[in-house]
């Protein structure tokens, strides 16, 4: 991994460029900003170059036997410590305290690579702070979150912080084409949701294609004008589709936005769906009942979340959905 693999991110890779070269090092970094943007590409990316005996100011050799352990996941002075969504727990920096206490075998560094840092357990948070407030002289951090704001704030002030910006569409684009092998007909129904992130994007099962987004559109459109069976139907598809929860409420989201733009400024609206939602297409309501709507959605996928009745929530929604208030009251509010 090097750095002129990482796109979007110019401004974050030449201060961690201006760093190297300058041999500026800060002993912590905080990589911060949206999932899937490439914080942690960059993070793998700073760590080979420090542990590139042979590098060219900020850039690997990428032959060296170093190089190669560390392409290989072999390199012994690199510590990752990546759990996914589950919590940093005091075991792992512990674990993790006890190989920092030896120097590096292999070079001038260890660098220690922490992903989402925000799910420390507090007994792991102050585990590492007393670390990074006493650094070993030649161990770098570089801790990375999407959620800097559940972060210690003592930790926060022991880093230099690196900010990520989210992906501009062409970026997106060009990654998903040529790391991931995506038809431009896919990309072209998904990049629109992708909020600036390749992770995001990624999320979306490539079988969603434009006819499921046409056919939830004209229904949404509907709403409340539509009969219980149909509302039953829809509801017990989409509760089966666990994989798809992020971009079916992400739909919703995005239905409402555009239909409230279409209904506030239809000459002069940017669209996220122009392809499928056009001003005929928008129901004839107040534009409160589409702030409602938009409510009423968060409500739902938190009560799914939590594991509410999947296909209950789902028919309360859509019974709700795009409903005056008068109509709201006659139908029960819980879960």
């Amino acid at each position: 991994m090097s750095f002129d693999q990482i796109l979007g991110q110019d401004w974050a890779i030449s201060l961690l460029k201006k760093n190297l070269m300058e041999g500026r090092l800060s002993q912590a970094y905080l990589f911060y900003g949206p999932q899937g943007i490439g914080k942690k590409q960059a993070g793998y990316a700073m760590a080979q170059v420090l542990l590139c005996p042979q590098r060219l100011q900020d850039s690997p050799c990428g032959h060296c036997p170093s190089c190669q352990k560390f392409s290989n996941q072999g390199h012994s002075d690199f510590h990752a410590i990546e759990v996914g969504d589950e919590a940093v727990k005091i075991d792992a920096i512990r674990s993790l305290l006890k190989r920092l206490s030896l120097k590096p075998m292999e070079g001038g560094h260890t660098v220690v690579l922490i992903d989402n840092v925000e799910n420390m357990t507090e007994s792991a948070s102050n585990a590492l702070l007393k670390t990074l407030e006493e650094p070993p002289p030649s161990v770098v951090f570089i801790l990375i979150t999407a959620s800097h704001e559940q972060i210690l704030p003592t930790i926060l002030s022991r880093c230099q912080k690196i900010p990520f910006q989210p992906l501009g569409l062409e970026v997106i684009q060009r990654i998903l084409i040529r790391q991931e092998g995506w038809t431009k007909d896919h990309i072209d129904s998904v990049i629109p949701l992708a909020d600036g992130s390749v992770g995001r994007a990624l999320q979306f099962s490539p079988e969603i294609k434009n006819e499921f987004r046409r056919d939830f559109f004209s229904f949404l459109g509907q709403l409340p004008k539509v009969s219980f069976v149909e509302i039953q139907k829809w509801a017990e598809n989409l509760s089966q589709d666990e994989e798809n929860y992020p971009y079916i409420f992400l739909l919703i989201q995005t239905w409402v936005r555009d239909a409230l733009l279409l209904k506030m400024v239809p000459q002069n609206a940017c669209l996220i769906h122009p392809d499928l939602l056009t001003l005929d297409l928008i129901p004839k309501r107040d534009i409160q009942s589409f702030f409602r709507d938009t409510s009423l959605t968060l409500e739902t996928e938190h009560a799914i979340e939590q594991n509410a009745n999947k296909q209950l929530a789902f028919e309360r929604l859509f019974l709700r959905f795009g409903a005056s208030d008068e109509q709201k009251i006659l139908h029960h509010d819980g879960y």
